[in-house]
């Protein structure tokens, strides 16, 4: 894992210190409680489906949350609110960091569908956190890690369209989930609401719905039960999983 990706050390972080880009980040450090959550378990998919989800292993990597814009943003730039200078900002599909508001760098692996998860204390400074990038843990450690057997994401389930149900499993490994850099990561995710004021929790919601949403499950192999894996539904599995919007982070006190 590259460490390079975040300039600013928070171990030895001052109340004011350098990061990435020249830029500085002002504030003073806090205890950043981390927590993950998912958006439903049953849903219908934008094909039809009706899905719902018994297991959903992740393999989750460092975390880390900037002051950039996220990718979904298109909006012009702002005005840097201390020494008035113009600041360039991600428009749809090209991500500037900025300077960076916290991180958790402990993985683990987490079962979605069982519910909230708790990860390790992270730590940051107070700020405006605007987008977050998602490592997945590569390779995966924790308790539940042998669930995954060497994946980075393991989805169980079933699928119901016309009266007819099959239970189905998709997987994703690091080499499907390298991004245009070559890196297990996800970036530009929104943070919202982005005022980190003290001490408290950063929430991770894993959008399950955004995952198989494209899916059709009519081109999953017609094996017992149905793998998505290598076919065009897995394919559609893979390009949601890699998704911004998948990946949702929030701060409360």
């Amino acid at each position: 894992m590259k460490t390079a990706v975040l300039c600013l050390a928070f171990a030895t972080l001052a109340v004011v210190g350098p990061s990435c880009g020249g830029d500085e980040t002002a504030g003073q450090r806090v205890a950043l409680k981390t927590r993950l959550t998912t958006d439903a378990t049953s849903f219908t998919n934008a094909l039809g489906f009706a899905v719902k989800v018994d297991k959903a292993l992740l393999s989750v990597g460092p975390l880390y949350y900037f002051d950039g814009e996220p990718v979904t943003a298109s909006r012009g730039p702002r005005p840097w609110p201390r020494f008035g200078l113009g600041v360039a900002h991600a428009h749809p599909g090209h991500f500037i960091p900025g300077a960076a508001i916290g991180q958790m760098l402990v993985p683990d692996t987490v079962d979605l569908a069982a519910g909230p998860a708790s990860l390790a204390d992270g730590s940051g400074v107070t700020g405006t956190a605007r987008s977050g990038r998602f490592f997945f843990g590569v390779p995966p450690t924790g308790a539940k890690a042998g669930g995954l057997s060497g994946k980075l994401v393991r989805v169980e389930g079933t699928f119901t369209r016309a009266g007819t149900s099959r239970a189905f499993v998709a997987t994703a490994g690091a080499d499907d989930l390298k991004d245009s850099a070559g890196e297990n990561k996800v970036d530009g995710c929104v943070f919202s609401p982005g005022e980190v004021t003290g001490p408290g929790t950063v929430t991770v919601k894993i959008v399950l719905t955004t995952w198989l949403d494209q899916v059709d499950f009519d081109k999953a192999s017609a094996s017992d039960p149905a793998s998505l894996d290598g076919t065009e539904a897995g394919n559609a599995f893979v390009r949601g999983v890699q998704k911004a919007l998948a990946y949702q982070f929030s701060y409360a006190k």
